[in-house]
């Protein structure tokens, strides 16, 4: 039997080992472009447009704000409240980006991108954890903290449809048309759901929490990650495993597709950020971003395809907005 100082002097090896492999791939990837401070002490949510041209900032200490991403600059301060900032945790924008909604504890908001204008509000019994939008604007589907995703109508407001888990909500997505919603959760478990019958289509287990769930544009593509576990690309129509991006799950925290389903951005709490090819399976490109000194990590919070050719967006926890080319 191995003794403990052998085993040790193991442990240390493969963690020597890691830790190698890590910086390796931190030294091939490329610095951002530019890096512009949109917060002073971080970020608790970030959300772009779908063409990258807005983007939402939830800033811990100065709430909520909508900014042309594009040479940033702030065009409308976004709170729950009118004396105070508002911690917004959750949010999104519709296809066109003329309308967002933003979730603050147990409250909704829905805004106006050309007025700054905020033209409905509402309540929730339980709080909200997560956002996603049809791309018409008509309906927005809404993780809560009571195991539970509800499709609510921002039209006449009102949930549509619940979503159930035996456990807690830790990820959901919507297709652009509202037909199919992606949820995952704290057991492990994802689920592929019609928003028309509230049935679920496919079910699928991951041996560890579930940390995110991504839609591609048309539905097709489910990417699922689990925290300790694989990071893949599911058919929703098969429930198979179409793609595998990592066998072990390096900390991934945000995915977009590219509107043909070609590509794949994907940011991690590691502070980088990968350009996949979904046609060959390889990984493009990928970028390291600079921390803001050792208590500002820039985890990586929201991504977007630029309108500019070969050009992308990312926005950190640290309270940064980058240009990656």
């Amino acid at each position: 039997m191995p003794s403990y100082a052998t085993k040790l002097t193991a442990t240390l090896k493969y963690g020597a080992c890691l830790l190698l492999l890590v910086l390796a791939a931190c030294s091939d990837a490329e610095k951002p472009a530019t890096a512009f401070r949109v917060a002073n002490q971080g970020l608790l949510s970030a959300a772009y447009s779908a063409d990258g041209q807005l983007l939402f900032i939830g800033a811990i200490t100065e709430g909520g704000s909508l900014w042309r991403s594009a040479a940033p600059a702030r065009l409308y301060d976004w709170n729950h409240a009118t004396d105070e900032p508002s911690a917004i945790q959750a949010a999104a924008f519709s296809a066109d980006g003329k309308l967002a909604a933003t979730a603050a504890g147990d409250s909704l908001a829905l805004w106006s991108t050309d007025t700054g204008a905020s033209s409905r509000y509402w309540h929730s019994p339980t709080p909200i954890t997560a956002v996603d939008i049809s791309a018409n604007g008509a309906y927005a589907l809404l993780g809560q903290e009571n195991n539970t995703a509800v499709l609510f109508n921002l039209e006449r407001g009102g949930v549509v449809g619940s979503l159930r888990h035996e456990d807690s909500v830790s990820g959901i997505a919507m297709d652009d048309q509202a037909t199919l919603a992606l949820t995952g959760s704290v057991d492990g478990k994802v689920r592929v759901w019609s928003l028309a019958t509230g049935k679920v289509n496919r079910e699928w287990l991951l041996p560890s929490p579930i940390s995110l769930v991504q839609l591609s544009p048309s539905g097709r593509l489910a990417l699922a990650a689990g925290s300790r576990a694989a990071v893949g690309l599911w058919d929703t129509g098969t429930g198979e495993l179409q793609l595998q991006l990592h066998q072990q799950n390096p900390a991934v925290t945000i995915a977009t597709f590219s509107e043909d389903e070609s590509q794949l951005l994907v940011g991690t709490a590691r502070e980088m950020v990968e350009l996949w090819d979904l046609q060959t399976g390889t990984q493009i490109k990928s970028w390291h971003l600079p921390g803001d000194g050792p208590w500002q990590k820039a985890v990586v919070v929201a991504l977007a395809w630029s309108s500019t050719p070969g050009q992308f967006l990312a926005t950190a926890a640290n309270g940064f907005t980058y240009t990656l080319e």
